[in-house]
C-alpha cells in the first residue's frame, strides 16, 4: 500500500465511525478502489460511496503536511517575521484559512480526482 492509499484509508477508517454515529447507520468498507476511493455498504445493504481529498488553506501545505517541504517550517516562520519586520510582507500572509468558496473548491479537486479514474 503506497502513501497515498494510507491516507485514504485512515481517512474513511476515522471518518466511517464518525459518520455512523452522528447518523444512525453502520456503514463499513467494502472495497477501496481508485474512483471513488471507497465502496462501503451497512447493513441493510445501502451503499455510500466515499473519496478522500487533502485541502490546504494555503498553496505548498499539502506538500508540507507531508514532509516534503519546507513551507511550515520554524526557519519559514522565522523569514516570514523578518520580512514582516521589514515591511516586506503582511502579517496575515502567515495565517490559516481557506479562502473564497470552500465547497467549490472541494467540489473542484473531487472532480479533478475522479476524472483521473476515467
Amino acid at each position: 500500500m503506497n502513501e497515498k492509499e494510507r491516507i485514504e484509508k485512515g481517512t474513511a477508517e476515522g471518518f466511517l465511525p464518525l459518520y455512523n454515529l452522528r447518523m444512525g447507520t453502520s456503514f463499513s468498507i467494502i472495497e477501496h478502489s481508485d474512483a471513488p476511493d471507497f465502496h462501503c455498504a451497512d447493513e441493510a445493504g445501502n451503499t455510500l460511496n466515499l473519496e478522500v481529498t487533502l485541502t490546504e488553506d494555503r498553496p505548498g501545505d499539502i506538500q508540507a503536511n507531508l514532509g516534503r517541504s519546507d513551507h511550515k517550517s520554524l526557519e519559514a516562520l522565522k523569514k516570514h517575521l523578518s520580512d514582516v519586520k521589514a515591511g516586506k510582507a503582511h502579517p496575515m500572509e502567515w495565517v490559516s484559512c481557506l479562502p473564497g468558496n470552500v465547497s467549490a473548491m472541494i467540489v473542484s479537486r473531487i472532480q479533478k480526482k475522479l476524472k483521473k479514474g476515467n
